[in-house]
């Protein structure tokens, strides 16, 4: 187990390959903080759910063959490498990144083919929470990245991007999701429990009587900061500032969460968002409103590109809920069967009169 455990200094590192973090020396070198603008004293707390969720994913890699010299991940700085390769070639076809990025690190005999694969797949999942794997695996919540497709197009494929023009924030929209979509209402009206998911992908599904939501929300501001000044510029300049998290997404999933489901303000909301954090482990970071410079002034309102099919869904179930319980769903039955036993009896009472009337 190479990557069983990870330190503050690698914590570090990690901040600094995902978010472009400049650490101050004397935090590189677990001394007192030399900056008041360093961003490790100023917001690593925050993440702890993160590095949580870090140790977790990486502490499963087993390699593939049991040679320390073959390993595809023998450390943490490893998988670091792996991700500042995916974050430079965004456009560059998984098959010819992986063989190219092994190839310079200068084995005399690569690592296998399969662990070089779950290698990148956990790069993946460290830098956007998704799940994903080269192949189809039958069973599993995995998202799929074949060999010809780049690191861009996976990203771009994490959420639906149909457009649902009936949860946008337009004036002539009469349908509001911040107004009808709120977790009390879903509570109260459709019987709906929520729970916690720690990959982006999953957030907003409904499963049975239970919504999955995306909890790490401390994750998502930190997107949000780094893409947030002079954006498109950015972009073009620094290919190392590609948006490893869509920030359309990250908009979208911070506002889902903050001013659709629990409105920030709303009693009621905070205080089941509240319960949900002491008794699921969901984010604290979901209580914090995103009132820390995240957002660009031009992002107030946000359109639900990516969440609202979900929306909907959730929508049409609070306006049509679905049986819960067996007695809702004998109840249900019944009432299909009364109607059922009505109409055959207009019928024949229709015919009946029609015979009459000979």
């Amino acid at each position: 187990w190479p990557l069983k455990g990870a330190s503050d200094c690698q914590f570090k590192k990690l901040c600094h390959v995902l978010w472009e973090w400049d650490i101050c020396d004397g935090c590189k070198i677990d001394q007192s903080c030399l900056s008041i603008r360093c961003p490790w004293q100023k917001r690593s707390l925050k993440l702890q759910p993160f590095f949580r969720l870090y140790q977790k994913i990486t502490a499963s890699y087993m390699p593939e063959m049991h040679t320390t010299s073959n390993y595809a991940l023998r450390t943490h700085e490893d998988l670091f490498e792996i991700i500042q390769t995916l974050k430079q070639n965004p456009t560059t076809p998984r098959a010819n990144l992986t063989a190219t990025h092994f190839a310079r690190r200068g084995y005399n005999s690569q690592p296998h083919l399969a662990d070089q694969n779950r290698a990148f797949d956990l790069a993946v999942r460290a830098m956007t929470t998704v799940d994903c794997s080269i192949e189809n695996q039958s069973g599993s919540d995995v998202l799929v990245w074949e060999d010809d497709k780049s690191f861009q197009e996976l990203v771009r494929s994490i959420g639906s991007t149909k457009y649902c023009p009936v949860l946008a924030d337009d004036e002539e929209r009469s349908l509001d999701p911040k107004e009808q979509l709120s977790a009390i209402r879903l509570k109260k009206g459709a019987h709906i429990k929520f729970r916690g998911t720690d990959d982006i992908k999953n957030h907003l599904r409904l499963e049975g009587e239970t919504v999955e939501i995306f909890h790490h929300t401390s994750i998502l501001k930190e997107h949000l900061r780094l893409t947030r000044y002079e954006h498109a510029k950015t972009l073009t300049d620094n290919p190392s500032c590609i948006e490893v998290i869509p920030r359309q997404l990250a908009l979208e999933t911070l506002g889902s969460l903050q001013e659709v489901l629990f409105p920030y303000g709303d009693i009621d909301s905070h205080r089941c968002l509240k319960f949900l954090s002491s008794s699921s482990g969901i984010d604290q970071d979901c209580l914090i409103p995103n009132s820390e410079g995240s957002r660009r002034s031009d992002e107030k309102n946000v359109r639900y590109t990516y969440w609202g099919p979900r929306m909907r869904i959730l929508l049409d179930e609070l306006e049509n809920p679905s049986p819960r319980g067996l007695q809702q769903r004998w109840e249900r039955i019944s009432k299909q069967r009364h109607m059922m036993q009505a109409a055959v009896i207009g019928i024949m009472v229709t015919v009946l009169l029609g015979l009459l009337s000979l």
